[in-house]
């Protein structure tokens, strides 16, 4: 753990989860709003723990530069990429 970072985040049941995904350039385009997703969590292998399903809500009309990525994950980006809103389907 680092000072700032996120130890965990608590949300009311019944409350569907989402998340904020950047996608890379290159891909973005294949990607449309209502499109199913499969989730992969680094710190849990798909192969033991499954994936997690979802659909693209909504896709950022823009592209993000690699300096507002890197202030997204806190100086910890690589590459830019649109960002789009996936929810639990």
């Amino acid at each position: 753990m680092v000072a700032g970072q996120a130890l965990l985040a608590l949300a009311p049941d019944g409350v569907p989860l989402e998340a904020e995904l950047l996608i890379p350039s290159a891909a973005v385009g294949f990607v449309r709003a209502g499109q199913r997703v499969a989730l992969r969590y680094e710190a849990f292998p798909y192969q033991k723990f499954g994936l997690q399903g979802g659909r693209v809500r909504q896709i950022s009309q823009s592209a993000l530069s690699q300096a507002e990525i890197s202030t997204l994950l806190g100086g910890q980006a690589t590459t830019d990429g649109a960002v789009s809103r996936a929810h639990r389907a």
